[in-house]
C-alpha cells in the first residue's frame, strides 16, 4: 500500500493507475465532471471491480455543456457498476481501500487526469482515511440518488431538449422509475447495538477490515450519536433514534399487525419500500436483515425471533 503523503502533480494519471495496480481495484469514483473516455482508462485499469460504484454531479448545465457524459450509465450499467448522482458535489476523491484514498484537484476527464498532452494543471494528494472521514463520506452518500434507466433517459432528453448553453436552462429534474419511501441506509449493519458500543467506546481490536469499519461507522452516523457519551447515554441515545426512525417505526407496525412473519417476507419488505443510495461497501441485504432483528428485539420488549424449521421468524409477543 502506497502511504506517501507527498503532492502529486499533473500528470496524475500515472499515480492513480500505480496504486490501483498495487491495490486491484477501486472502491469509490467521486467526482462533479465524469467523460466516458475517461472514466473507461481507470475501469480497465482495476482487476477487481465488484465493489466499485461512481458518483457524478449531473448538474443539467454539466451535461449540455458536454463537462460530463450521460452515456457512462449504459457504459457502468453493462459491468454492473452502480452509478449515482449528488448534484452538489464539488470534491474529487478516489477511495482504494478502507484506509487510502487519492484527493485531487482534476476531474474525471482527459485534461483532468493528464491523458492527453495539452491537459489541466492539477495536483493531488494520497491520503489516509481515518473514522471520522468515513463518517463524513457516508453523510455524503446518503444524500445520492442512484441512476436507473428511467433516470438515465430523462437525463439523456434533457441534453437533446437543451443544445445551448447560452441561455438560461430550465431545472433539470430527475426521477427515478419507482419511487420509495426509504433508503436502504436506514437499516442498521452492525451486528447488534452491544457490539457497536464496544466499537464506540474502544473496547474492541481496532484492525478491522473494510466491512467491518464501514457497518460501524454508518450506525454511529446514521443514528446521530455524538462523540463522548458513556455506556447509560450512549444506549439511551441509540435507542431514542433508532426506535423513533421512521422506517423503523413503520416496520414495527408491519410486525404488530401481521403477528409473526418469516425471514422473506421481512426482506420483501425491506427491498419494495428501500431505494438503495450509494455507499462504500455493498451491503448484504440478508445479513443486515438479520442483524436488523437483534437490534429489533435488543430494543422492543415485544419483539422476539427464532428459527423454527430452520427459518427465521420475528414475533410480536402478545400478552
Amino acid at each position: 500500500m502506497n502511504q506517501s503523503s507527498s503532492l502529486v502533480w499533473s500528470p496524475t494519471v500515472d499515480f492513480v493507475r500505480k496504486t490501483i495496480a498495487d491495490e486491484k481495484r477501486l472502491r469509490l469514483i467521486i467526482a462533479p465532471f465524469i467523460k466516458l473516455d475517461a472514466l473507461e482508462k481507470l475501469v480497465d485499469t482495476c482487476e477487481d471491480i465488484s465493489e466499485l460504484e461512481v458518483v457524478v454531479r449531473w448538474q443539467g448545465g454539466d451535461l449540455v455543456a458536454g463537462v460530463s457524459d450521460v452515456e457512462i450509465y449504459p457504459y457502468l450499467k453493462e459491468k454492473e457498476i452502480a452509478l449515482f448522482y449528488h448534484p452538489s458535489i464539488h470534491l474529487k476523491l478516489l477511495v482504494f481501500s478502507q484506509s487510502l484514498a487519492f484527493h485531487s484537484s482534476g476531474n474525471i476527464t482527459k485534461k483532468g487526469l493528464g491523458l492527453v498532452p495539452n491537459g489541466n494543471l492539477e495536483i493531488g494528494c494520497s491520503v489516509m482515511l481515518r473514522n471520522s472521514d468515513w463518517a463524513n463520506l457516508f453523510r455524503l452518500l446518503e444524500q445520492g440518488q442512484r441512476v436507473d434507466d428511467a433516470i438515465y433517459e430523462q437525463a439523456k432528453q434533457y441534453v437533446l431538449n437543451n443544445p445551448q448553453v447560452n441561455k438560461p436552462l430550465p431545472p433539470m429534474i430527475l426521477k427515478p422509475a419507482e419511487e420509495k419511501e426509504f433508503s436502504k441506509a436506514s437499516l442498521p449493519t452492525s451486528e447488534s447495538p452491544v457490539s457497536l458500543f464496544k466499537f464506540y467506546s474502544g473496547q474492541m481490536d481496532q484492525d478491522h477490515d473494510a466491512e467491518e469499519l464501514a457497518e460501524y461507522v454508518h450506525d454511529i452516523v446514521a443514528y446521530s450519536i455524538p462523540e463522548g457519551l458513556n455506556e447509560a447515554d450512549f444506549f439511551d441515545e441509540l435507542g431514542s433514534s433508532f426506535k423513533n426512525h421512521p422506517f423503523v417505526s413503520e416496520l414495527v407496525e408491519y410486525i404488530r399487525n401481521e403477528g409473526s412473519l418469516p425471514f422473506g417476507a421481512v426482506k420483501a419488505w425491506i427491498a419494495k419500500h428501500c431505494s438503495d443510495t450509494p455507499r462504500p461497501y455493498p451491503r448484504d441485504l440478508i445479513k443486515t436483515t438479520r442483524h436488523l432483528y437483534d437490534w429489533l428485539s435488543y430494543f422492543f420488549d415485544e419483539i422476539t425471533w427464532d428459527t423454527p424449521n430452520y427459518s427465521m421468524v420475528i414475533y410480536w409477543k402478545v400478552d
